[in-house]
């Protein structure tokens, strides 16, 4: 079922069994390239809430056989929603960033889901968000359909990609 809590199950379990796997993914490919001590979670809208979910569901015992809280190094939500109970999403003392879209169509003029940035306030370690200014909440994926955007000086998925894979990388 669609959801933030089944988004954190699924990042913390995906996550699990990825780790688990390398030696039999393609071959052991991946093997001596994956450093899994230094793991990144990043969601979008439902999924960026669901990352914050997973961590906390994480440090509160959830259980995993091939890392530990310690083994995350970063939470990144992009235009998440807020829907959850604070205390569920608080992601403590893990770096935490956030991403949002000046001119977000879906995640704002709705109280109960617009602050994001209550997700980052919560976060008690490093923190910091970054604001594209004419980004929509459908110009930071890239499954088509509408940029879900509003306001002046719009930007596109290209442009947008371009400005995340730069601060990204």
């Amino acid at each position: 079922m669609p959801g933030i809590a089944t988004a954190s199950t699924t990042t913390l379990e995906n996550t699990d069994e990825f780790l688990g796997n390398l030696a039999v993914i393609d071959g052991g490919i991946l093997n001596g390239h994956i450093d899994s001590h230094r793991i990144t979670w990043i969601g979008h809208s439902r999924g960026g809430e669901g990352v914050a979910r997973a961590y906390n569901r994480l440090v509160n015992g959830y259980s995993v056989q091939n890392y530990t809280p310690s083994d995350v190094k970063l939470v990144s939500s992009i235009a998440p929603t807020t829907y959850s109970n604070p205390v569920s999403v608080d992601v403590g003392d893990v770096n935490y960033h956030l991403w949002v879209g000046s001119a977000d169509a879906d995640v704002s003029g709705v109280p109960v889901q617009t602050h994001f940035y209550s997700l980052m306030e919560r976060a008690s370690g490093a923190r910091t968000s970054i604001t594209l200014q004419g980004a929509g909440h459908g110009a930071f994926h890239d499954g088509g359909g509408s940029l879900v955007a509003s306001g002046p000086c719009i930007i596109n998925r290209a442009e947008t990609h371009q400005i995340m894979r730069g601060q990204l990388l």
